[in-house]
């Protein structure tokens, strides 16, 4: 039998729940504001500070791919007890936000698409930049596993009792301690994944690759005071492109007249239709940033505003 996400769901919470009523725990089926669009999760509280959840799409995305029910239940059945197994590292990190002072150096910066995160924006402290908005995060872990972050929202702030021009001045010093940003040209990028086999596929010899060090997230390093100035200096050009290839990085090309900003919205149109996950999406156009002016905008503005200058 072939379950429709629907039934999928459904059977899961039922048997998840089946197995673990047995220790008094309660599962349920909640929706939780992320990225780029909310999802389903299936939740489990063990105490009153701390809510742990499963992905269900993600699930479901393992069922699509050929793997059986009985398998997937048995890895979100091991993952909950491995979340239960670390309730008590949990707990703590529950209770270091209860204090700024606990929180300020541990602050990073995330960017998203302002229009596809309008609900998710308007429960988030946040700062614009053209269509993309920065948000902020705290990190809780970094290990082998990755980075373990929560978004810092309005309440927390309230109950803070600061405002956002502060929360953005010690994300900006924090961020830039915990994730240095990394910048490299995309032969060397390509030569990090692939090995000696690169040399054999032809590769743009201008384009570069902006991230930070966890390389989660990675896009915000376009917010880190002066690293756009810094690029430019390392590029040894007075403006460049930037491509947002996802919310983990952006390309920058140098810009030399021959580029223009319709031919690269195709390409990012193409790469986000393609190969991109929705949750990783964060732009379908380009940007364009000139160190002399120190002005970061929209590419297609940019250029209108550079055919108006040229016809005065």
């Amino acid at each position: 039998m072939t379950y429709t996400y629907s039934e999928f769901k459904k059977k899961m919470l039922e048997a998840l729940s089946d197995h673990f009523g047995q220790d008094g725990y309660e599962l349920s089926i909640q929706e939780v504001q992320k990225t780029n669009g909310p999802i389903e999760q299936i939740a489990i509280r063990p105490s009153e500070s701390i809510a742990m959840g499963i992905s269900l799409p993600k699930l479901f995305d393992s069922y699509n791919n050929g793997n059986s029910f009985e398998k997937i239940f048995s890895t979100a059945k091991d993952q909950i007890y491995e979340n239960l197994k670390n309730l008590k590292a949990m707990e703590k990190a529950a209770r270091m936000f209860e204090s700024y002072e606990n929180v300020k150096n541990n602050l990073f910066l995330q960017v998203v698409n302002t229009e596809r995160n309008a609900e998710l924006l308007s429960t988030v402290p946040h700062t614009d930049m053209t269509d993309l908005s920065l948000v902020y995060r705290v990190r809780v872990t970094k290990g082998a596993d990755g980075v373990s972050s929560t978004l810092v929202t309005n309440s927390l702030l309230r109950q803070w009792g600061i405002d956002i021009e502060t929360l953005h001045k010690d994300a900006l010093a924090s961020a830039k301690e915990l994730e240095p940003s990394t910048f490299v040209d995309m032969k060397t990028k390509m030569r990090q994944l692939m090995g000696p086999m690169v040399d054999t596929i032809e590769v743009p010899n201008e384009m570069w690759v902006a991230s930070i060090e966890s390389g989660t997230h990675g896009a915000s390093v376009i917010a880190y005071p002066g690293f756009l100035d810094w690029a430019a200096e390392q590029m040894e050009c007075h403006g460049f492109y930037i491509i947002p290839s996802s919310i983990h990085e952006v390309l920058f090309l140098p810009d030399n007249d021959r580029l223009n900003s319709e031919e690269l919205a195709l390409m990012i149109g193409d790469v986000n239709n393609q190969e991109l996950a929705p949750a990783d999406y964060l732009s379908g156009h380009a940007y364009h940033y000139d160190a002399e002016l120190q002005r970061f905008e929209d590419a297609a503005e940019y250029e209108m505003k550079k055919e108006e200058e040229r016809n005065i």
